[in-house]
């Protein structure tokens, strides 16, 4: 049978079920009456099934119905219904469907980027509701208690709802309320005679672990993380006593994983994610979906690692997995969708009841898609890290491929995927294609935000860039100051605002419009100044030095151009010492940016026929060029003043032994003329 019969034959027996609960309820209700204990029972297998098939509104209507009968059954025997077990039972199931329906909406929150209000009242609404129903349930229960004298202590289905009541309050981010309630869970556990209490012991263990972590996460306290840790061990120790080869023990080790990732210890993390995909595969198969979980916390932590290419592997097995899921939600989902175009007009309950599953399955549809986006994204990562552009173009325009099939071509919401095939296009030097990615997403955000939003300044700002690295100069300005105008109205950051006034005074520079040039890299190292005596953040205060370091480069470049040479090098030394001072209180290492000042020193001393300075600085940036790149064609530049700095001491020996390097490193480099400043 292929997977089409299968799934079809899966939902005709869940029909069939239905429909039998259906037909015996109106018996029921015809010969017992509706008050009748058989009706309500019926009602909450009914509301049980529909549950099931997550058909949440038909679930609340039968458990409502249920609800109000066994109240009533109640009133007519001369009991308060809140001394009614089958109440407490019945509030209970209402309080998990309106759980559930919060839990699947915020599912679609995240894949889909909720950003009207509507979702969002819904959402929160929906765990309300469900608190208010775990709520009576426990009172119902604690009333029962409190009924009968030969019970004291606190039941099991008590502590079952005070885990609920925990899990409303972990998800409104009130952890400690909701570690008091698991707590009290935890403790009826402890002490329970019954059949399942190592298992509900070690789930309020896991919880507790849980809510430490996100307390730790939020308050960025290693402590608790290890509080944490501590309770998960306990969990997996219950886990083990009630047997090795459940699937809950490996659900645990994947929570141990991302603590050790959380507290930066990369090595146990991998070993954690890897114990519990052995343990999926053995229990369910490789090509479970609960294995793509476990995949992605190892081919996060080898990255962590430097392990790059396992990463890249176990991101591709966990991207097979999303794919087989995918194909399944899109048989599902056609099914559905036949089965809706078959049904006549006359048969309204029934598309009532496929229309549900219709949303259900299209949000699980949607979800797949975007999975398998996300797992793409995470590839593209590392093919970026490894410099690899042209495999992270493609990934990056597969990932926008998949998410365009939910969201449909024109949806703003692309515009953050949209961006990252602009960035890489401009990278790997495509102008003309980043130049049209670009437009596309400035045109998206306009839609979703107007012209004065700092996502819509930002795009404007890398459109500058494009036509920037396209010598278009003047457009380029245009766009710099539509970024720059919508900042200021938006009240952007100063360095958001800073980077665009870099960009606009490198545009003045190229058009030699260097009183233009000069004011702005003057304006822009007064606000880095202001950002670094207002910082007192050792990491921030670095990368603002760094900032100043480079505006400095900059002014020293454009003071050569404009043969102001004595201020070029005085600027460029100062550019250097706030370099190094970037470094203060570690090692200074030299790089990319220490290499280039030391070139453009190099070149004005040239130009001053100091010859002496000149080679210093360019045998220092020699020396940087190589350790990072290797022989690169910037490396034969440097080599070709050097041969010219000699010839021009009289060295002869000393610059042909230099040419002979050139030589054997690019036979064919041509040595005219020194190469220009930039």
């Amino acid at each position: 049978m292929d997977i089409n019969e299968d799934n079809r034959s899966v939902r005709q027996a869940s029909d069939e079920a239905m429909s039998a609960l259906k037909f015996a309820l109106k018996v029921q209700k015809e010969r017992l009456g509706a008050a009748h204990p058989g009706v309500a029972t019926t009602l909450s297998a009914l509301g049980k099934g529909h549950y099931k098939r997550r058909e949440y509104i038909q679930a609340m209507e039968a458990y409502e119905e249920s609800l109000a009968s066994r109240r009533e059954r109640a009133r007519r025997n001369g009991i308060d219904p809140i001394l009614s077990g089958d109440v407490a039972d019945t509030l209970n199931r209402m309080g998990n469907v309106r759980y559930q329906q919060y839990v699947d909406m915020k599912k679609d929150g995240a894949v889909l980027g909720y950003t009207c209000s509507g979702p969002s009242i819904a959402i929160h609404s929906y765990l309300e509701q469900a608190l208010n129903y775990y709520t009576l349930a426990l009172k119902s229960r604690q009333s029962i208690r409190a009924k009968n004298e030969n019970s004291s202590s606190i039941s099991d289905e008590e502590a079952y709802l005070m885990e609920n009541i925990g899990n409303v309050l972990f998800q409104r981010c009130k952890y400690s309320d909701a570690l008091e309630q698991y707590s009290g869970a935890m403790d009826v556990h402890s002490k329970s005679s019954s059949r399942n209490c190592k298992a509900a012991l070690a789930f309020s263990l896991t919880c507790l672990g849980d809510t430490h972590k996100e307390m730790s996460k939020k308050d960025e306290n290693p402590a608790g993380l290890q509080t944490s840790l501590d309770f998960y061990r306990r969990a997996m120790q219950m886990r083990l006593k009630h047997g090795k080869e459940r699937i809950e023990l490996a659900s645990i080790l994947d929570r141990v994983g991302e603590v050790h990732f959380l507290m930066e210890a990369y090595g146990d993390s991998l070993e954690s994610y890897n114990a519990a995909l052995s343990l999926k595969r053995k229990l369910l198969g490789e090509s479970h979906i609960f294995c793509s979980i476990s995949l992605k916390g190892v081919a996060l932590a080898q990255v962590h690692l430097d392990k790059k290419n396992e990463a890249l592997e176990s991101y591709e097995d966990c991207l097979k997995i999303e794919k087989l899921r995918l194909k399944k939600r899109e048989l599902d989902f056609a099914i559905i969708a036949k089965d809706i175009d078959a049904i006549h007009e006359d048969e309204k309950q029934q598309f009532t009841v496929i229309s549900g599953e219709y949303e259900t399955s299209m949000s699980d549809l949607v979800r797949a898609y975007c999975s398998v986006a996300d797992i793409l994204g995470c590839i593209t990562n590392i093919y970026q890290t490894q410099g690899d552009l042209n495999n992270a173009l493609q990934t990056t325009k597969e990932e926008v491929m998949y998410l365009k099939i939910p969201l449909g071509n024109n949806n703003p919401d692309l515009a953050p995927a949209m961006e990252k095939i602009a960035v890489l296009q401009f990278k790997n030097s495509k102008f003309n294609d980043a130049l049209c990615s670009f437009k596309e997403v400035l045109r998206m955000r306009k839609a979703k935000f107007g012209q004065d939003h700092l996502t819509v300044a930002t795009t404007n700002n890398n459109i500058g860039n494009v036509l920037n690295a396209m010598e278009n100069y003047q457009e380029a300005l245009v766009y710099y100051q539509r970024a720059m105008e919508a900042m200021k109205i938006m009240n952007a950051s100063s360095f958001q605002i800073v980077t665009v006034i870099d960009n606009m005074a490198s545009c003045h520079t190229k058009l030699k419009k260097f009183d233009e040039a000069e004011k702005l890299y003057q304006d822009g190292l007064q606000v880095k100044r202001e950002m670094l005596e207002q910082d007192t953040n050792q990491n921030e205060n670095r990368s603002i030095r760094i900032e100043i370091a480079n505006s400095l480069k900059c002014l020293g470049i454009l003071f050569y151009q404009r043969r102001q040479l004595k201020m070029s090098i005085k600027i460029l030394n100062e550019a250097l010492e706030e370099k190094r001072l970037a470094s203060a209180g570690r090692r200074h290492i030299e790089d990319f940016m220490d290499a280039e000042i030391y070139f453009r020193l190099g070149t004005v001393y040239y130009s001053e026929r100091r010859y002496t300075e000149a080679k210093e600085n360019y045998e220092k940036c020699l020396k940087i060029k190589r350790c990072i790149e290797g022989d690169c064609s910037e490396v034969l530049d440097i080599l070709n003043m050097l041969a010219r700095i000699y010839r021009a001491q009289g060295k002869k020996d000393l610059a042909n032994a230099i040419k002979k390097e050139i030589n054997r490193l690019a036979p064919d480099l041509s040595t005219d003329d020194p190469p220009e400043i930039a």
